[in-house]
């Protein structure tokens, strides 16, 4: 029984820089000149070229999927160089590292000119999944597309970081024999810690979060302790799973950060990221 559906439309430029893939984040460029480059047109057709050092594909992060779930691509495809292929990519791990072919590439048929395809792909192992889908060309490719959507069935209701336990990253961190580090005795993710400029850190969680998710928000606060309460703890530069950290002095108040070094034992902070 299908309780839950996810549906990604591709119809503009907004569209396809948020779920394109990185190539897509990059080369996109109205003049459509350089030889990494894709644009849209009035039409809203999807004109895209890659060198051969690249490849065009556009591969649209779908999420985590179940043993059953089902994914369909539709679209107008229209084969410029080389053949237009369809296929799924899979990961454990949201960032899509070390993913691998779940379905061999087969070719879509398409014509010169642009046309309609539907292609359903079956999930038969559980993980997190995009699909794939252009030319498929040892070489500089091209192809067009348009009104491009993918919609996935699954057979239980799923939240967008299923697989990743939650979409809130935590830890608290205190400073130890000159040291910053994690506390374990307080709930929290795994991350590193690390001393990136004299007055800044930088604590990095091990869990990405789903590829196109937003940058997260963030919280962070200090103990009420009396060595805490000579400090003041910002962040800053939230981005992916990671946030850079500083203090600043509170008496005096100033807008120089502490350094590190100068800060004493037993200072303390919670971190929390969120999507």
């Amino acid at each position: 029984m299908i309780k839950a559906q996810r549906y990604i439309s591709m119809q503009n430029v907004e569209d396809i820089k948020a779920n394109g893939g990185d190539f897509y984040k990059t080369y996109y460029q109205d003049a459509y000149t350089n030889a990494n480059a894709w644009k849209i047109d009035s039409n809203f057709v999807l004109s895209a070229k890659a060198s051969a050092a690249y490849n065009g594909y556009l591969r649209i992060f779908v999420g985590y999927l179940n043993v059953g779930d089902v994914i369909e691509l539709s679209g107008e495809f229209a084969k410029v160089t080389g053949e237009i292929s369809v296929g799924l990519e899979r990961s454990d791990n949201a960032n899509m590292s070390g993913f691998n072919l779940e379905e061999s590439f087969a070719s879509l048929n398409a014509d010169t000119y642009l046309s309609r395809r539907n292609v359903k792909l079956n999930i038969d192992r559980s993980g997190f999944y995009r699909v794939a889908v252009g030319p498929y060309i040892n070489g500089p490719s091209e192809f067009k597309s348009r009104n491009v959507s993918v919609l996935a069935h699954s057979t239980k209701m799923v939240k967008p970081w299923e697989g990743l336990e939650t979409g809130i990253r935590k830890a608290v961190i205190r400073k130890e024999s000159g040291v910053f580090v994690k506390r374990s005795d307080f709930a929290g993710d795994a991350c590193t810690i690390a001393e990136t400029t004299s007055d800044t850190l930088t604590v990095t969680f091990a869990t990405a979060f789903p590829v196109g998710s937003l940058r997260p928000c963030y919280l962070v606060s200090g103990d009420y302790l009396t060595s805490q309460n000579n400090y003041m703890v910002k962040v800053d530069n939230a981005s992916g799973v990671s946030a850079t950290v500083r203090f600043y002095p509170l008496n005096p108040v100033s807008n120089t950060p502490v350094a590190l070094a100068s800060l004493p034992n037993n200072v303390q902070f919670s971190l929390q990221l969120s999507i």
